[in-house]
């Protein structure tokens, strides 16, 4: 096997790998870190509805989408967003 091939094989792997690893949920706490905001405002947004949320066992946890989509939409033009 070449040095390029192998190369690619690892390169397959790790992101592979790293894709089985991303968290499908996060904790109010995780989350609130994510996007630099206060847990309580964001425990405050789960009981209001405005954070979307499921409860787990017990706990509460936001779909880790939630924070890409916040991101997304804030980089998004105004313009566009209306369109």
């Amino acid at each position: 096997m070449g040095v390029a091939q192998d190369v690619r094989r690892r390169v397959w792997w790790n992101s592979a790998e790293a894709e089985m690893e991303k968290e499908l949920f996060l904790k109010p706490r995780e989350f609130a870190a994510a996007i630099s905001a206060c847990p309580s405002k964001v425990n405050q947004g789960i009981a209001e509805g405005s954070i979307p949320s499921v409860r787990i066992a017990g706990l509460w946890r936001i779909p880790a989408t939630f924070a890409d989509d916040l991101a997304r939409r804030a980089l998004t033009p105004e313009a566009e967003r209306s369109a």
